[in-house]
């Protein structure tokens, strides 16, 4: 470290020297002016250490410098290096800039990945024909084809053909219902296989349905496990005593006769009848007797795809609830003597009685030392990182208290119902769940058992997709998650069959725009500045895409937000508005509270649904056209005909989430025989991305792993839910008569990167100007021009270049140019111009030169950027509109890209001739 008294320019000059004599690492200028020297000497006059430096720097050159500073004031500082794959630090404004300027780039790369794609839809089908032929031979198959290719339609004309019993579980009961139609109307008349369409419960079919409704309302659909529910009141420990009359139990017994059945996923997963076949009674032609054939498992064909592993997650809350309702129950020695009667019946004895209670008083201790145990988390800060739980200490216990537990009755109910307990039929008398403790139990043997943020999260296998994997059959998916694909190809006796089509009239741009609009946008302060943005960007969809023609998957706040906004005034069907103004309450933004007075405060909008219609020019056919990620990306077809559309934000959850995710699929990879390495979480930004097979590379500032395997993990269960959203827009069946644009505003995220794009269409790349970043450098910009057209003579002025400015670009009253930004960007003009002795014109228009690299990248920096720069600085008008539409800052993007045109292509007069 340098701690002589220089000017910051002599310091880097002499920096240079020292460099160039062999040194290294970093020199910084202290405050010491001067230098006193040994006094011993004699009388001396204190000498300037700047100067003193400077002459030897001139009269010795470098090497007198070199021994001056090793005998007095150089210290060498050798930074230690960053560990490998960790991001250089860097500021805040220096991220924001490099997200702006880093656009996709072309890696000169000739693509071949897409050369066995199907041009057309027509010689697809004849290949997802002939898959579905081969599966009938195969234990397993995978089916992968684009949403809107005919999937569901096939399967049921194979279906039809086939001689053994099957199952087609859909996402949900209208899909199931439209799948049963499909199939009786294809159904030739001399076809003799049976089809049924699963009904779920309902008021009609189900005497027990307010308490199927209360278990579902607590997000847990419980099926046939409902039947199963003990009544604590009155001590019957088991089935329903309504289940000889009961109309859903009927039908259950006409499902297992059918040979093709249908019914939604969540019923596949929780009602085990439904996988199996059993044919009718036949009479023994010798005997005259009827037998009822053996049980057959069906094949199981899931349409879209079902999650090879799931988890369960509980709050401090939920066990609190659990251990006091049990300790309840076991206070009452008269309602447990009840209970295990009816449980025994004449097998019951006092020995029995005696050991189940000392069973359950050891679980209950266990239980309440487990809770001990967690309660040590109980702040969320504590476990912003998954905190691993292995079996041991009160963990151990509670497992081997569990497996203790008598075989022949539980004081816990079948439910499946994993996080609380529920009230009995509305009752103050709380049903025990007991799914999550045994799911605890495996995911505890398993190291499947996490602490984060507070909450209990258990990993477990997937119900539908262990049953799919047991009994055999196809998965049809458009996006099959890299998982799925890894187990089935692992077999010997299963295959994964592809089938790709180009869709030339689905164009889908991604709006790079220095910004992520992920879900951190959408907390506290942020919140009103991203709706804003989103705003602008839906509107400007609408003018393109027309009136209730235009289409846009957003992130469920954004959503919800709109729906109150927008449409809290209209009819309510499938209770959509109520469920956006619950999850508002939820986060304490339901209309008529602070934070949404706030937020309509600063949007500038009314409190009134149909005021805010008008003034912002958005219809309710356009609010009902906006869809959210974590629903409306799966399973319908309502925007097939939309004439535009757009996706908002990227379903990126927090890195930690992919941590407890990928140990999971570990371990049940690790149970088909595939093993992954084990990743601790560590993430790094700036990775370069090859994206659209090859022929792209995106430098992202998402955070991604840096194990492979867990970085393809991210990006492929990621994109593939980007995929499925795009799928809404059926590209494969568009014509050049319904061609559709989407618009991605997805930051720089790497969309459709290779070996994981599901099948995504080409992506075209676009820099927006209606970033916050285009705003400052439009302030930036503005000032230094005006600076730069002040003449020799005339003095900054801090008010009127200020009043300039605002005067000329016309802002509006909350973005205009302040006291403060103008003082700050006038003070690096002059920095600039001290640094580089140049004049405040000079430096100003240097400036602005530097400044052009924030909307356009340098021509130079890669093959045929010079085209790409000069095409959209000649179509700035176009460009301009396109991205920020209409008003103030529409006009000061115009004004500045303006300013850069003039500063980039406009030549140099020709200097006159001598004379």
């Amino acid at each position: 470290m340098v701690t002589i008294g220089l000017t910051e320019s002599e310091v880097e000059t002499i920096k240079g020297f020292a460099q160039a004599a062999g040194w290294y690492g970093i020199m910084q200028r202290a405050t010491v002016d001067t230098v006193l020297p040994n006094v011993s000497a004699g009388p001396v006059q204190a000498i300037t250490h700047r100067a003193q430096a400077w002459d030897i720097l001139c009269s010795q050159g470098v090497e007198g410098l070199k021994q001056h500073l090793t005998a007095t004031t150089l210290t060498i500082y050798k930074p230690e290096r960053p560990a490998q794959g960790t991001a250089p630090d860097q500021k805040p404004i220096h991220q924001a800039v490099q997200r702006f300027l880093q656009t996709a780039q072309p890696t000169g790369q000739t693509r071949t990945d897409r050369d066995h794609w199907f041009s057309s839809l027509g010689d697809a089908s004849l290949v997802l024909d002939e898959s579905l032929e081969k599966a009938t031979h195969l234990h397993v198959a995978g089916i992968v084809s684009q949403p809107g290719q005919g999937k569901t339609h096939a399967v049921l004309s194979q279906m039809l053909v086939n001689d053994f019993p099957e199952l087609l579980v859909t996402p949900t009961v209208d899909l199931a219902s439209e799948a049963y139609t499909k199939i009786t109307e294809m159904m030739p008349k001399d076809c003799d296989r049976t089809v049924r369409l699963h009904v779920p419960r309902g008021p009609d079919t189900c005497a027990r349905y307010p308490k199927v409704m209360l278990l579902q309302d607590a997000n847990r659909g419980p099926y046939a496990q409902a039947c199963k529910m003990a009544d604590l009141n009155d001590s019957i420990p088991g089935d329903c005593e309504h289940a000889e009359n009961c109309a859903y139990l009927q039908g259950l017994r006409l499902d297992n006769r059918a040979e093709i059945l249908i019914a939604p996923h969540a019923a596949a997963a929780s009602d085990s009848s439904l996988l199996s076949w059993t044919p009718e009674a036949a009479r023994d032609v010798e005997t005259g007797e009827w037998e009822n054939g053996e049980s057959v498992e069906r094949r199981v064909a899931v349409d879209e795809g079902t999650p090879a592993a799931t988890s369960l997650m509980l709050n401090h809350k939920n066990v609190d609830d659990n251990i006091s309702t049990l300790i309840h129950w076991l206070s009452k020695p008269t309602w447990i003597r009840s209970r295990v009667k009816g449980a025994l019946g004449k097998e019951f004895t006092e020995e029995k009685l005696q050991k189940n209670l000392e069973a359950y008083a050891v679980f209950r201790d266990a239980l309440t030392a487990l809770n001990t145990e967690y309660s040590k988390w109980r702040d969320p800060e504590k476990s912003r990182t998954p905190i691993p739980i292995r079996m041991s200490g009160a963990w151990r216990d509670i497992v081997d208290a569990y497996r203790k537990l008598p075989k022949d009755l539980t004081l816990m109910d079948g439910s499946t119902l994993a996080e609380r307990p529920v009230l009995n039929n509305g009752k103050e008398v709380p049903i025990i769940p007991k799914q999550w403790m045994a799911a605890l139990v495996e995911g505890l043997k398993d190291r499947m058992v996490w602490i984060h943020n507070g909450n209990l999260v258990i990993g477990k296998e997937g119900g539908l997709w262990k049953n799919f994997m047991n009994q055999g059959g196809q998965n049809l998916d458009a996006s099959m998650g890299l998982t799925q694909k890894a187990i089935i190809s692992h077999r010997d006796d299963s295959a994964v069959y592809t089938i790709p089509v180009h869709q030339p009239h689905l164009r889908v741009i991604q709006v790079i725009d220095g910004q992520q609009h992920g879900k951190a946008a959408l907390k506290g302060h942020a919140l009103p500045s991203e709706v804003r943005k989103f705003m602008v960007a839906w509107k400007r969809m609408i003018t393109t895409g027309g009136h209730g023609e235009t289409a846009g998957l957003v992130h469920k706040d954004i959503h919800d937000l709109m729906t109150a906004i927008f449409l809290r005034d209209q009819p309510d069907p499938d209770t959509a508005i109520q469920k956006a103004l619950t999850a508002l309450e939820k986060k304490n933004r339901q209309p008529g509270s602070k934070d949404w007075q706030n937020l309509l405060r600063t949007l500038g909008m009314p409190d009134d649904p149909a005021r805010a219609r008008t003034q912002c020019d958005i219809t309710v056919d356009d609010a009902w056209m906006l869809g959210h990620w974590g629903k409306d990306d799966r399973g319908h077809n309502r925007w097939k005909d939309a004439k535009a559309g757009f996706c908002w934000g990227v379903p990126y959850d927090p890195i930690e989430e992919y941590q407890i995710r990928y140990a999971i699929h570990r371990v049940i990879m690790a149970r088909y025989g595939i093993a992954w390495p084990e990743w601790d979480g560590s993430v790094t930004r700036g990775q370069v991305i090859l994206t659209n097979g090859g022929e792209t590379s995106i430098t992202t500032n998402f955070p991604l792993p840096t194990v492979t395997e867990a970085r393809a993990f991210v990006l492929d269960s990621v994109n593939a839910q980007i995929a499925q959203g795009i799928g809404r827009w059926r590209g494969v069946r568009r014509t050049v008569e319904n061609a559709v644009e989407l618009y991605l505003f997805m930051g720089d995220f790497p969309v459709a990167p290779v070996g994981h794009d599901h099948m995504l269409p080409d992506i075209e790349y676009v820099t927006d100007l209606g970033s916050a970043m285009a705003k400052k450098a439009t302030k930036e910009v503005s000032v230094m021009q005006a600076i730069a057209e002040l003449s020799p003579d005339q003095r900054v002025v801090m008010e009127a270049i200020r009043e300039a400015v605002n005067n000329a670009f016309g802002f509006d009253p909350g973005d205009r140019l302040g006291r403060r930004v103008s003082r700050a960007i006038t003070n690096k003009v002059m920095a600039y111009a001290r640094k580089h002795h140049l004049s405040l014109q000079e430096a100003a228009k240097a400036l602005v030169r530097d400044i052009q690299d924030r909307f356009l990248p340098d021509p130079r920096t890669f093959p045929e950027a010079a085209v790409y720069y000069l095409e959209r600085l000649q179509d700035r008008g176009r460009w301009c509109r396109m991205f920020m539409g209409t008003g103030p800052w529409a006009d000061a993007a115009k004004a500045v890209v303006d300013m850069l045109y003039e500063a980039t292509f406009t030549p140099e007069p020709p200097v006159p001739p001598p004379g």
